[in-house]
């Protein structure tokens, strides 16, 4: 995620007020304290993702653009007539021959 954002760890570490090597431990999830509240609001921030991807999202398989992500968010707060319509927007979405290769290629 950092990488995606053109960041170096000192980068990141400066910009969230953590030391580099509590960064690098966190990103390669090595750390035996987790890490606070005001480093993972920081984090959130700095990366724009949200909290629960930070916490869960790489190890959940969830969403890995944050982009998306977001919009995912704000699709789980729609009423549930507003969700089916945008579920039937999607999958005639993912049933256009012109995206059918990629969703094979996974």
């Amino acid at each position: 995620m950092r990488r995606r954002h053109k960041k170096t760890q000192a980068e990141l570490a400066a910009e969230i007020g953590c030391p580099k090597w509590k960064l690098s431990r966190i990103e390669r999830a090595r750390i035996t304290v987790p890490p606070s509240f005001e480093v993972l609001l920081a984090l959130r921030q700095a990366l724009r993702v949200s909290l629960d991807y930070l916490l869960a999202g790489a190890r959940a398989g969830m969403v890995r653009d944050p982009r998306l992500a977001e919009r995912l968010s704000a699709v789980d707060r729609l009423p549930p007539d507003q969700t089916e319509r945008l579920l039937l927007i999607l999958d005639a979405f993912l049933d256009d021959p012109q995206v059918a290769p990629f969703l094979e290629s996974r």
